[in-house]
């Protein structure tokens, strides 16, 4: 995931799809995000309006709140986003083995 390190009034965001078919051909393509905040509200089982950050993905109640968070925490801005590294499909499970204390 790239990120500006600035919004602007005309700001948009892309989302880049990326394959690679059987002969190891990479096609990529970017895709306009319309409504950043309806591509990440399922992220969450609370199915109020959420206010997204583009940088750091926390998510706010009310646009107001979002603002609040641009305009006095610049530094998230300066940080780099997270990524989410899932583990793969049939080690996606954890076990409790002393589950009696």
């Amino acid at each position: 995931m790239y990120t500006t390190k600035k919004l602007k009034d005309n700001h948009i965001n892309l989302f880049l799809i990326t394959e690679t078919n059987e002969h190891n051909v990479v096609n990529s393509h970017y895709t306009y995000i319309k409504k950043f905040n309806g591509l990440m509200y399922d992220i969450t089982n609370d199915h109020n309006k959420k206010y997204f950050c583009v940088k750091c993905l926390l998510f706010f109640r009310s646009e107001e709140a979002l603002k609040n968070h641009y305009d006095n925490y610049p530094e998230c801005f300066n940080n780099t986003p997270c990524k989410c590294v899932l583990p793969d499909k049939g080690k996606n499970f954890i076990e409790f083995k002393n589950y009696k204390n």
